[in-house]
């Protein structure tokens, strides 16, 4: 069984070009979400501090503590499920109030303790804990020292938030940013599949010209090849130019030959005629046989 054909080099460039250009894009893809994530995540970071600050504006002090109103600005603290959830603890972790939107929401007491773990005053903590129903939620917590009674005291402000609205902006940047990899992909490979074409076309104008030759038609390359074929074109060109004159070498040697043997033979042609009513020269007939074998 016939070997099949090696791939061609028109496909091997193509499929090595596609290959590179899922590598990048892929990787470039990959990129582009881990930053798109980080950055998700920072204005995640910075509207949940807003909140911090818009809970600290309506804090008030109060004999032996803090007070904040039962309806704050922002709505979404007011009423159950909407995913935005208000709470201010002490460095303990004893809660001492919590918005009316968190009235069901329930934390693990691990999850619960990075909230206020390790804070120190000013400084925030951003991440993401899990609800005892394993609904993940982003949190930002805030620990500020406000005088009370003449004493300086830390509390910690946290705002909590689902993470469906970030989840629903991924999920679109995804599907835009690899829907437009992939239409890129596609218009490169076409793009580089018409540049391949242009580039290999003056090798299939070489084979077209061979297959001219084969069939007689015409008798070397005469196509206009670029720098870098052009070298091999030229040596073709020689090499059939020195084989088509060999050959016409080999045709003039051998008519040369066939018309040396016609006298010989003629000869040995008389006596076998002859030879019916004489016995044919032995002597002309060793003479030519020896002349034939000299022209040989």
């Amino acid at each position: 069984m016939a070997n099949a054909h090696p791939p061609s080099l028109r496909y091997r460039m193509l499929l090595s070009a596609t290959l590179v250009m899922l590598l990048f894009l892929s990787l470039m893809g990959a990129v582009l979400d881990q930053a798109f994530r980080r950055s998700a995540e920072q204005g995640v970071s910075e509207r949940l501090l807003l909140h911090i600050y818009g809970l600290l504006a309506v804090t008030e002090q109060q004999q032996g503590g803090l007070n904040l109103p039962d309806a704050l600005a922002e709505p979404r603290f007011n009423q159950m499920g909407t995913g935005l959830y208000g709470a201010v603890l002490e460095p303990d972790g004893r809660e001492l109030w919590r918005s009316a939107s968190a009235l069901d929401l329930t934390l693990p007491s691990a999850e619960k303790t990075s909230l206020f773990s390790g804070l120190t005053q000013g400084t925030e903590r951003f991440g993401r804990v899990e609800t005892d129903r394993g609904k993940p939620l982003f949190f930002l917590a805030y620990q500020v020292s406000w005088e009370v009674s003449g004493e300086a005291r830390a509390y910690v402000f946290t705002v909590l938030e689902t993470t469906d609205t970030y989840a629903s902006e991924i999920a679109g940047f995804r599907n835009s940013l690899w829907g437009w990899l992939i239409g890129v992909v596609v218009i490169l490979v076409l793009a580089q599949w018409l540049v391949m074409s242009w580039g290999l076309a003056p090798l299939a104008q070489v084979a077209r010209d061979l297959h001219a030759i084969e069939e007689g038609k015409q008798d070397s390359l005469q196509g206009e090849y670029p720098a870098e074929i052009a070298g091999v074109t030229r040596n073709l060109n020689l090499l059939l130019a020195s084989e088509r004159a060999q050959r016409e070498r080999y045709r003039t040697t051998l008519a040369d030959l066939a018309h040396s043997l016609k006298t010989p033979l003629a000869i040995l042609r008389n006596e076998a005629s002859a030879a019916g009513s004489q016995a044919p020269s032995t002597a002309t007939i060793d003479e030519q046989v020896e002349r034939m074998d000299q022209i040989v």
